[in-house]
Order: structure tokens, then sequence, then C-alpha cells
């Protein structure tokens, strides 16, 4: 959360003018809509963040949601 606002503050300039919606994917799931190595997207046209459940490598989960989530400041 304070990523968040500090990247907000000092990156964007301001809050995300629309609710964001995190989508985890299951496994199963995951192959349809994220492309091979990719542990999540973002989708500007849904305000939809996409991430596999598994969220990346052992021990790197954490840093593909804040991934994701920097993209979704940009719009």
């Amino acid at each position: 959360a304070l990523h968040g606002r500090l990247a907000r503050r000092d990156l964007f300039g301001g809050a995300p003018g629309a609710t964001l919606h995190v989508v985890l994917l299951t496994r199963e799931d995951a192959p349809a809509l994220l492309e091979d190595g990719a542990g999540g997207l973002f989708s500007a046209e849904t305000n939809v963040l996409y991430c596999d459940e598994e969220l990346g490598p052992p021990g790197d989960g954490a840093s593909v949601l804040v991934h994701e989530f920097t993209h979704a400041l940009h719009f």
C-alpha cells in the first residue's frame, strides 16, 4: 500500500480515476490470457489487472503484482 501511495504521488500525479479490479487466474486459466512467461497483465480498456494465482516465481510473487499495478497507475 505504501509503495502505491508513494508511486502515485511521485510518479503519476494523482489517484486513479476509476476502480481497479484485480483478477487472480488459476493455473488452468492463466495460459489462455497470459503470454508464455508472463505473470500478469493490465488491461487499460477494462481497468482490470490479471495475475497468475502463483504470482510468479517462488519468493518473487509480490513483484508481479506491484509491476502490473504500476502499469495501472499510468492510466
